[in-house]
């Protein structure tokens, strides 16, 4: 992850501080779908994080990784970053059918920012691959939530979300 995007300008308190991951420090609420019952998921707050690690969601249809931003902000996107676990050997359970998802009121009401069905080759096929997508801009708008929906199964057919970051990119309205 770069120093670019919104989770970092939120983790260094607008490049004034050094870096904390902002849901570790309660600035956003970091959320999945599940957790694996008989094994350590890894942390919720990993989404927002610098590092690459494994954190992952029950194998699950429709599992998803969510971030609130709190009241107070609305953010624009206009580019997000994704990126796959950090355990060689689990490269086929990257992402290749996912929908990025907005909700400006904090609800249930979510609108498709950008969707993939099928793109095996969208996140490289390698531990702590990354990979950057636009949004369009006719699909951009002001949200408080975002989440990563997995909308279709991982190369290998598991519905297991590995995720190991996500980084936004656009513009922030306080």
């Amino acid at each position: 992850m770069d120093d670019r995007g919104l989770f970092c300008y939120i983790g260094t308190k607008g490049r004034t501080q050094p870096w904390r991951n902002p849901a570790e420090a309660g600035w956003v609420a970091a959320t999945r779908s599940s957790e694996c019952p008989a094994i350590d998921s890894g942390r919720v707050s990993d989404l927002t994080g610098r590092h690459p690690c494994t954190s992952f969601t029950a194998n699950l249809p429709n599992s998803w990784w969510r971030v609130d931003l709190g009241a107070e902000r609305l953010f624009r996107p206009t580019r997000y970053t994704l990126r796959h676990s950090n355990l060689p050997g689990n490269e086929d359970y990257r992402l290749q059918s996912w929908r990025l998802e907005g909700s400006a009121d904090g609800s249930a009401s979510w609108r498709t920012l950008d969707e993939h069905t099928n793109e095996p080759n969208a996140i490289p096929a390698r531990a702590d691959a990354m990979a950057t997508f636009a949004v369009a801009p006719e699909r951009a708008f002001p949200a408080r939530r975002f989440r990563v929906l997995m909308t279709g199964p991982s190369p290998n057919g598991i519905h297991q979300l590995l995720l190991s970051g996500l980084e936004l990119y656009g513009s922030l309205q306080q």
